[in-house]
């Protein structure tokens, strides 16, 4: 697995409950989806959700497969990097937050060759960086709520079923970020999981494995949410069992609309400042 914490999405969405009674979990829910379809509709009225009509321009050599397996081999280079990294210090098998970033680095650095490969192959970007980043923004601001509310539904309806009670968080690194009382430590994952996961997540997923599809006939829709469906599982192994549930839903959302704003934008900028964003906004308010 990718040592990633592209899943600080994979919050329950009770994160942001306080520890209160069911009414107020309630009405929080409530309001979370009152504003996600709020912020959708709005979405829908304005066209910011449809996708762009008929196939990209297919480069050629065509280098869908390239793409696609670049992509694929991204999550285990990272696996390579983090076991590296970990034999390399003598950390223990679950190790301390210093210990985590460690390993989350190393996963980064193996997985640049792959990532570099897939910005060689893709065709140049259509739209300008700055406007890109405020599409990103807008693009968050959108999702966030309507990722909250799924990741809140999908932690709810297993408690209401088991009344087992899905975990405030549900994403290890995350808890350990939390909990850690090392600043030094907590500050370079917090880098780590803002400003470089996020860019490498989006090139991998979005830049090798949605356009490679693209290019291999797939329509925006089959390949967005087939892609998005792979950005989930990808993550199962850094969430508790407990939130599964919660957090392959939320993160299945969040992915899906990073995926709207790759096929409207054309670009890695927009879906990578809108993941980057989206986990900082996790950690902020896990925190508060």
């Amino acid at each position: 697995m990718v040592i990633a914490a592209g899943a600080l999405a994979g919050q329950t969405g009770e994160a942001d409950l306080v520890e209160s009674g069911g009414g107020d979990k309630a009405l929080t829910m409530l309001a979370l989806l009152a504003i996600a379809v709020v912020s959708l509709a709005l979405a829908y009225r304005r066209g910011w959700l449809a996708m762009p009509a008929g196939a990209p321009p297919v480069p050629r050599p065509n280098p869908a497969m390239s793409l696609v397996v670049l992509a694929l081999a991204m999550p285990l280079l990272g696996a390579i990097g983090s076991t590296i990294a970990r034999q390399w210090l003598g950390l223990p098998e679950s190790p301390d937050l210093a210990g985590q970033a460690w390993m989350l680095g190393g996963a980064a650095v193996a997985e640049l060759p792959a990532a570099l490969g897939i910005m060689l192959l893709l065709p140049g970007r259509r739209m300008a960086w700055p406007i890109a980043a405020f599409l990103g923004l807008l693009g968050c601001a959108l999702a966030f709520p309507a990722v909250q509310s799924t990741a809140a539904l999908g932690g709810w309806i297993p408690q209401w079923i088991s009344s087992v009670p899905a975990p405030a968080v549900a994403h290890h690194t995350l808890e350990r970020m939390v909990t850690s009382d090392d600043r030094t430590a907590g500050l370079a994952m917090l880098v780590l999981v803002v400003a470089v996961v996020p860019p490498l997540e989006e090139i991998a997923y979005r830049g090798g494995l949605q356009s490679g599809l693209r290019f291999l006939g797939f329509g925006p829709w089959r390949a967005t949410l087939a892609t998005s469906a792979v950005f989930a599982v990808m993550h199962v192994g850094s969430i508790p069992e407990s939130g599964l549930a919660a957090a392959l839903s939320g993160l299945f959302v969040l992915s899906v609309g990073l995926g709207i704003l790759r096929e409207r934008t054309g670009s890695i900028v927009a879906p990578a400042v809108a993941h980057a964003l989206f986990n900082l906004t996790n950690v902020l308010v896990a925190r508060g």
